[in-house]
């Protein structure tokens, strides 16, 4: 792993772990709405992400790459309209969780879409993709 990703991912790590100890009280509070609405933006996400891919004829490939990164983007949008626009940090919550919550969802996507494209090209003979 590249020292830029191992980077990135510590200081992931270590903005996940700040906000969840910041707000471990609201976090248990709302819990149960907070998983609610992280599923529901994660799955619209896909839903746009697939529907989009559709409207423009995109090949299997480009499909995946659609889905997958539709939902990480607003992720990351998702923070930072909550720091800079609203400049209000409790915001920052929906965001950790909703990580939390979609992770595990895009890695089985990833998984997958990885099987799928991978048996497909097995079938295919030598020469053609």
């Amino acid at each position: 792993m590249p020292i830029f990703e191992k980077t990135g991912a510590l200081g992931l790590l270590l903005l996940l772990l700040s906000i969840f100890f910041k707000f471990h009280q609201k976090i248990a509070e709302q819990l149960s709405s907070l998983l609610l609405l992280a599923l529901i933006f994660t799955f619209a996400s896909l839903f746009i992400a697939y529907c989009l891919s559709y409207l423009l004829k995109l090949n299997k490939k480009d499909e995946a790459a659609v889905a997958i990164e539709f939902p990480v983007r607003n992720l990351a949008l998702a923070a930072l309209i909550a720091t800079n626009l609203f400049e209000n940090s409790d915001y920052l919550l929906f965001s950790a969780v909703f990580f939390v919550i979609q992770t595990p969802i895009m890695l089985c996507l990833i998984a997958v879409n990885r099987s799928r494209l991978i048996s497909k090209e097995s079938v295919l003979p030598s020469g053609y993709s």
